[in-house]
């Protein structure tokens, strides 16, 4: 795998040039140590004095070195202006590589530090340590923000981004060739053919073109998001697949033991490269894919919940948008029933009142009261139907 950049291109220029000061951090680049004095007495040419001023405020700032020509110009005017001297006499293009090294090497010793490729044993020492985060963070802005602070907290000068970049990248292919060592033992005959049928070509869906192919892998880097019933259909014949091959390497998977990083490092090269240009990579693809149908997997398997959920919520969503809208059709019937209702028994109410007025008028006999009844219910439509009854009812009735 060729060497990843490490870090963003804003964070790359960050760490090539010297850093943005405040105000008050720049006061800190006229703080002259007591051991640089004897040095710095002995310049003469304010370039060189200008250049040997800046090296020691950046480097107790950052812990390293930066190239002459990204020294910042309103870091350059602050100096001279503390120190009273002539802006025209400084031309950093003339702070030449001798001079600058040998300034490197004073600024080191008196800070206490070690210069990064001072012996072996260090660089021994730093590939350990780099293999030892990389065993539990693959992620390279991680390993190199780590590595930056172990050379801090140890006093060695933190190099250019370059010499990080290249140290980094040959550990972590140190740390490939320790878990690919792993694969050549534990891998089966039919686990290297399985990991093979990845690479072959099959038809597309019948969204595409009848003669169109792709490679098996193709199908499982991008998973469907959509709620749409043939985009679930394929994230579950995705895990279905995916299920059996993870099942089938797990024994291998179990051996590798990948930490999260490390799988999610893999991942994102697998999905950023082409096909084709993986299938012919022989040595290191297995070990790529292996993170691959790991991190799918269960990236499916949380894809596959979360469908469940969503699928449960809309269900809801739904039962209480159709019983919202069946109470707004039925509320007109329901208030026109209730309305009639009310008005009937009012009705009823009116009429049985009116009946035991004439039932109590003692001045009327029976039968002028059952005629006066009667009279009053054919008023009453609603109960004209049952006044029969009611007038044999009332003829029983003794008044």
């Amino acid at each position: 795998m060729a060497v990843r950049e490490l870090i963003s291109s804003q964070a790359r220029k960050r760490f090539k040039t010297p850093p943005q000061l405040t105000d008050l951090e720049r006061s800190s680049l006229i703080i002259i140590p007591v051991w640089a004095n004897s040095t710095l007495d002995l310049i003469i040419s304010p370039t060189n004095k200008i250049g040997f001023i800046l090296q020691i405020g950046y480097f107790r700032l950052m812990g390293r070195f930066f190239h002459p020509k990204t020294y910042v110009s309103c870091d350059i005017d602050f100096i001279l202006k503390a120190f009273g001297g002539d802006p025209n006499e400084v031309d950093l293009n003339e702070y030449k590589s001798s001079t600058y090294h040998r300034h490197r090497e004073i600024i080191l010793r008196g800070f206490g530090f070690v210069a990064y490729d001072s012996d072996e044993e260090r660089q021994t020492d730093l590939i350990q340590e780099v293999l030892r985060i990389a065993r539990n963070q693959t992620s390279p802005a991680l390993i190199f923000d780590n590595m930056v602070a172990y050379l801090w907290d140890h006093r060695i000068e933190i190099p250019t981004y370059y010499t990080l970049k290249m140290l980094i990248g040959e550990t972590l292919k140190k740390l490939e060739t320790e878990l690919n060592e792993v694969l050549n033992k534990f891998l089966q005959p039919s686990d290297y053919v399985l990991l093979d049928s990845l690479f072959e070509k099959s038809p597309l869906t019948k969204s595409f073109a009848p003669k169109s192919m792709r490679y098996e892998l193709t199908f499982f880097k991008s998973i469907p998001q959509s709620m749409q019933n043939q985009e679930i259909n394929t994230r579950v014949e995705m895990f279905a697949q995916l299920k059996v091959i993870f099942l089938q390497l797990l024994p291998v998977i179990k051996r590798l033991n990948l930490s999260d990083a490390t799988i999610r490092y893999y991942v994102e090269y697998v999905i950023d490269t082409q096909t084709a240009q993986l299938k012919n990579n022989l040595s290191q693809r297995n070990l790529w894919l292996i993170a691959f149908i790991i991190h799918q997997y269960f990236s499916l398997g949380d894809a596959l919940v979360l469908t469940f959920k969503k699928a449960v919520r809309m269900a809801m969503n739904s039962s209480e948008n159709r019983q919202q809208e069946n109470y707004w059709k039925q509320k007109p019937v329901k208030t026109r029933l209730t309305s009639s209702i009310s008005a009937r028994g009012i009705t009823h109410a009116e009429m049985l009142a009116e009946i035991e007025n004439i039932s109590n008028d003692g001045s009327l006999t029976a039968e002028v009261k059952i005629s006066h009844i009667s009279i009053c219910t054919s008023k009453k439509e609603s109960v004209v139907k049952a006044w029969p009854s009611i007038l044999t009812a009332l003829r029983s009735c003794k008044f």
